[in-house]
């Protein structure tokens, strides 16, 4: 066999396969016309095909080309890498609703999920269950173009340990430079975030006292960033993104706290503890009105996330510890009230 006559065999067995990922059946026959061969040299790539697959697996990665009396042709079984059509509708949907994205950037993921992860004969049925959002998708006012480099430039920072000197603009608009360690990317709330230490409060003219828990810094408010010098990591007391998910709140930063609530429902509890996932029921007491309290307590990061969410639950909560929380959450209730009576 010469060199032109084996290029041949493997683009036909390469464009064989990639077809049954598709979904598509192979016959002998058509394939033979297809390529202009005989029916052998077919079986002869498809035998081959099998026996690249068998040596594959691995990983959770099954695949075997065999013949379906149903459809009367060759087809492709097993586990695949790719994901499947159920998996990529609902990874569009999640995606559209973050609403993290530009409106370009969005369109262009969502596709190129659908293209590249779905087999060809469920494209267009995932397609159509998302075009509406897609068409009707409204993205934040305060998107930048450059909100993907910043994830990846800023991840990289993290992988391989190195501080950022970073130009951020505060809430108020000020724009500050801040030397960071750089310890996490995380998402929340239509929003990126970079959980950072600060490498020297006091060189920036900062109290040490304040920033010795790790910052939150918006990353569309990340105006620059430039690499600096590498930093060392105590793996004893590394930084735990999972656990610091469980304990914060709409990425307010601040000390550990330990808060104990009381939760009045009618119904289950299941969407306090689904919100905050480290809360732990230390009491169920059953009302005359055949409410139920609970009371419930649960570690978090600062007050502030805490705060925001109390707010929203209205009569249904009433803060027991820490006191300052207590204290808080009164002022913050009376200042409301006060609104009112005013009108």
């Amino acid at each position: 066999m010469n060199a032109a006559d084996s290029s041949c065999k493997y683009y036909r067995i390469l464009e064989m396969y990639l077809r049954l990922l598709d979904g598509e059946k192979i016959t002998k026959k058509e394939e033979a016309e297809r390529y202009g061969v005989d029916v052998r040299s077919i079986q002869r790539d498809l035998d081959a095909l099998r026996v690249f697959l068998s040596g594959q697996q691995q990983g959770g990665f099954s695949q075997s080309v065999v013949y379906d009396w149903k459809v009367r042709g060759y087809v492709l079984r097993g586990n695949r890498k790719d994901l499947t059509r159920e998996e990529a509708l609902a990874l569009c949907k999640i995606l559209l609703e973050s609403r993290a994205f530009t409106k370009k950037q969005m369109e262009s993921v969502v596709d190129k999920i659908i293209r590249s992860a779905v087999p060809r004969p469920d494209i267009e049925p995932v397609q159509q269950l998302v075009n509406n959002e897609k068409r009707y998708y409204e993205e934040l006012q305060h998107h930048d173009g450059e909100l993907l480099e910043k994830i990846w430039g800023i991840g990289d920072a993290i992988s391989r340990r190195c501080t950022l000197v970073i130009r951020y603009e505060r809430r108020d608009g000020v724009e500050v430079e801040r030397t960071v360690k750089p310890l996490s990317i995380m998402f929340s709330e239509f929003y990126f975030y970079l959980i950072a230490e600060m490498a020297d409060p006091e060189e920036a003219g900062l109290s040490r006292d304040r920033y010795r828990f790790p910052t939150v810094y918006r990353l569309d408010r990340v105006r620059s960033f430039e690499e600096g010098a590498p930093f060392k990591v105590d793996y004893s007391r590394r930084f735990q993104s999972g656990e610091v998910r469980k304990r914060i709140l709409y990425m307010f930063g601040g000390q550990l706290e330990h808060v104990v609530f009381e939760y009045i429902a009618s119904d289950s509890v299941a969407h306090v503890l689904d919100r905050l996932p480290t809360a732990k029921i230390e009491k169920k007491e059953l009302l005359d009105n055949g409410r139920t309290k609970y009371t419930i307590s649960a570690e978090v990061y600062g007050l502030g996330g805490i705060r925001l969410w109390i707010r929203s639950q209205g009569p249904q909560i009433r803060v027991l510890a820490p006191e300052q929380l207590v204290k808080e959450t009164k002022e913050e209730l009376q200042a409301a009230l006060a609104l009112y009576q005013e009108t």
